[in-house]
């Protein structure tokens, strides 16, 4: 697993503003971290830093495995975590090889992230006719 750039509370606080300023890819991916990590436990300072950690630990492992066995969410999840630093470094190449692999299962957030990806050229040949 690659070596982290942002914790978990600097990530949530990203994606909570992300999607406040009405990013739906946020929302989406905020609501993976709500329903498996139940950030509002974490919130409340009930979890030791230790606890934390494992939390975190067993959710990349979680999404790993899921996206390697081609869950497009997954894939998705961990697209756009890379793309934005959350959890893991920033990682455009990352980034790409996720989405792409959403984006091939379907999964419209995939799809979408993939075509700001070609638009800004991150991690690919900048391509509008892909976008």
């Amino acid at each position: 697993m690659r070596k982290r750039k942002r914790g978990l509370q600097e990530s949530l606080v990203t994606l909570r503003g992300d999607a406040l300023l009405g990013n739906d890819n946020a929302k989406d991916l905020l609501k993976i971290f709500n329903d498996y990590l139940h950030t509002d436990k974490l919130d409340s300072k009930e979890t030791s830093k230790e606890e934390e950690e494992r939390l975190v630990e067993s959710f990349l492992k979680s999404l790993l495995e899921r996206g390697e066995k081609g869950d497009g969410e997954a894939q998705f999840a961990l697209g756009y975590m890379y793309r934005k630093g959350l959890l893991f470094e920033e990682d455009d190449d990352a980034a790409c090889r996720w989405l792409l692999l959403s984006s091939s299962n379907g999964n419209p957030n995939g799809q979408c992230s993939m075509g700001v990806m070609y638009y800004w050229g991150k991690g690919v040949k900048k391509d509008n006719k892909k976008v």
